[in-house]
């Protein structure tokens, strides 16, 4: 039933995908340690304010941490803000782009800004809210490398005020950049199951992955059969700072699962968000050119029991 509604993203996908092919660059390797100029390290950021240069910062987590410190003058926003929590039967579906304009001009953030982002779980949900950001077409948002553990561990300041309200930024969207370019939907997927040259990446944890667990939000247990395992949890250095890894520790762990730059890449989990960070460990870090988030993930596909699942 749903393939009839994907038709026209999925011909969409197939012409975005024939224009990148055209592209000269280089697909043939993984283009080891590139720079990247959307993570910045704290040291800028506490260089920014120190010099009291205007730094419109957010973090992506619940109050309650918030409140006893966060990096000081930082917005903060939750899923529930930028989810779309009315029109699936199911959770975790990204936003429109007018209620994220509006969350955004609430917050104070104006057409010019940049935006930097960072929350206390390895930047999971910082991904996951510069992912949706790209989709309708903003390209001006960083990730603050480690974000909170970093910042802390660096001996930087802490605010543990409450988020103040100031006045309404004008910040919008440019229409006419909305691709959603890393935007894949559950008809292609089905499709891709066939496709040699697609590899899907389950980026839950193992226990999600074999079925042992389940999470909140799902209606069976297992993945999306063929599927390859690839913990999120493992492009970050986890027990230290929460930074990411070097970029050559990355390569030797796609390369140990055969995943290379050559092939379409669909990254999924459980509702879209450690996908998200996967995708801009393999886009923006590792150079992969041919990488999507299934935004509606796990939840989604095991929503509709006509669809195959693997235990």
């Amino acid at each position: 039933m749903y393939r009839h509604y994907y038709m026209i993203a999925w011909i969409l996908l197939i012409c975005w995908g024939a224009l990148s092919c055209a592209s000269p660059r280089d697909n043939t390797r993984t283009q080891s340690c590139l720079s990247v100029p959307v993570l910045v390290e704290p040291e800028f950021i506490f260089n920014r304010i120190s010099t009291r240069n205007p730094t419109f910062i957010l973090e992506l987590g619940k109050n309650s941490p918030f409140i006893k410190g966060h990096i000081p003058g930082a917005k903060r926003s939750w899923r529930t803000a930028y989810s779309d929590m009315d029109n699936y039967p199911y959770g975790g579906m990204k936003a429109d782009s007018q209620q994220i304009r509006m969350l955004l001009q609430a917050k104070g953030l104006n057409k010019n800004d940049s935006l930097f982002l960072y929350d206390r779980k390895g930047n999971v949900d910082a991904a996951r809210f510069m992912w949706i950001l790209k989709t309708y077409g903003f390209h001006n948002s960083f990730l603050i490398n480690g974000g909170w553990e970093k910042w802390k561990k660096r001996g930087f300041p802490v605010d543990s005020l409450e988020e103040t309200k100031g006045k309404r930024g004008n910040f919008s969207f440019k229409e006419d950049q909305q691709k959603n370019e890393t935007v894949i939907v559950i008809g292609q997927v089905e499709e891709a199951l066939s496709d040699s040259n697609w590899i899907i990446l389950d980026n839950r944890s193992l226990d999600e992955f074999s079925g042992r667990i389940m999470k909140k939000g799902a209606f069976r247990k297992g993945r999306i059969p063929g599927s390859i395992h690839l913990d999120w949890i493992d492009m970050i250095n986890i027990n230290e700072d929460h930074s990411f890894k070097k970029c050559e520790e990355i390569e030797l762990i796609l390369q140990e699962k055969g995943i290379l730059p050559s092939k379409k890449i669909i990254t999924y989990c459980h509702s879209g968000v450690r996908s998200a960070h996967m995708v801009f460990v393999l886009r923006e870090i590792m150079g992969y050119p041919y990488v999507w988030n299934y935004d509606g993930s796990w939840t989604e596909w095991s929503y509709f029991h006509e669809l195959p699942i693997a235990m």
